[in-house]
């Protein structure tokens, strides 16, 4: 082999072997994912114009304090977001007051984030400034460090809310394949259905009361309690306000010997007609649509057999 030969066959491998590294690191993604795995139980959001607090209790988060629930949507991204951060590159340091001006990471307008363990130690905080100019990246510092980070997702629209924004639409969230009764009453006629059935036995009711001699239909039953198993607020109402004397109706659901009790008041009369709500299991009074309301002011005779 002469001497040309082996120098173009030397040159030949150094050029594949830096062909093979290039793709190997080529592959190599330059995302770095900052994360923990404990669960928060406080999370403060803090900025120039707007704050707000969830505190989880019994397996449930709460927006501020009065009780409300949190949105269950909202604060699984917050939860997300907050313990796994992508980090796509390091801009600069925070330090510099011009890098923190540009990125919006100065007091008047960044979002301060921290999440807590039950004892009030932090577990993580964020320091959200402006969105990248395509909207889904976000400059931010994390647990008070200097270096100011680009990271993926667009924070400002994960935390940018208000209490208000965050309180559930819901005063519960039922499986209607639980409940054992339900007993409804307007004025002095009140009537029973009790499941009769055993568990993962097709469903059987027993009316009883007022509906004791009604031969009900399990698929209209069926139907109607698939639709008081939610009950969603058209809006709530300041803790201070008055309830109308004028019970529509009042609605008991057994769960495990555990009442779920709802009483529905009406206020006006036609189109200007208002529905409150007050149930057991919220301190809180609400208002309801109409079509709501109206699935709990039920008459016996509209579950019968059709004739």
């Amino acid at each position: 082999m002469t001497k040309r030969k082996l120098t173009l066959l030397i040159i030949t491998g150094v050029l594949l072997v830096i062909a093979i590294l290039q793709g190997i690191f080529s592959n190599i993604s330059p995302v770095k994912t900052i994360k923990f795995d404990a669960e928060p139980y406080s999370i403060s959001v803090t900025s120039n114009s707007n704050s707000y607090e969830l505190k989880k209790q019994d397996g449930k988060w709460y927006i501020g304090d009065n009780n409300f629930l949190a949105k269950n949507t909202d604060v699984n991204q917050i939860i997300k977001t907050i313990k796994e951060i992508k980090v796509l590159d390091k801009v600069g340091s925070a330090s510099n007051e011009l890098l923190e001006e540009r990125y919006d990471l100065n007091n008047d307008k960044a979002i301060t984030v921290i999440a807590s363990t039950r004892d009030g130690k932090a577990l993580r905080t964020i320091k959200i400034g402006k969105a990248s100019s395509t909207g889904s990246q976000s400059y931010i510092t994390i647990d008070n460090k200097k270096e100011v980070y680009l990271v993926s997702g667009n924070f400002n629209s994960v935390y940018n809310k208000t209490e208000e924004s965050l309180k559930s639409d819901y005063i519960y969230e039922l499986s209607s394949k639980d409940f054992t009764s339900v007993t409804v009453t307007r004025g002095s006629n009140t009537w029973t259905i009790t499941k009769t059935s055993k568990p993962n036995e097709t469903a059987a009711w027993q009316p009883s009361g007022s509906a004791e001699n009604l031969v009900v239909d399990a698929g209209k039953i069926d139907a109607w309690l698939t639709q008081i198993a939610t009950l969603k607020v058209s809006k709530w109402l300041p803790d201070d306000t008055s309830v109308s004397s004028n019970k529509e109706a009042s609605v008991q659901i057994m769960i495990n010997q555990e009442p779920t009790e709802v009483n529905i008041y009406k206020e006006g009369y036609g189109d200007n007609a208002k529905y409150i709500c007050v149930c057991n299991r919220t301190t809180h009074k609400a208002e309801l649509a109409k079509l709501t309301a109206q699935k709990f002011i039920k008459d016996a005779n509209e579950l019968k057999v059709s004739e």
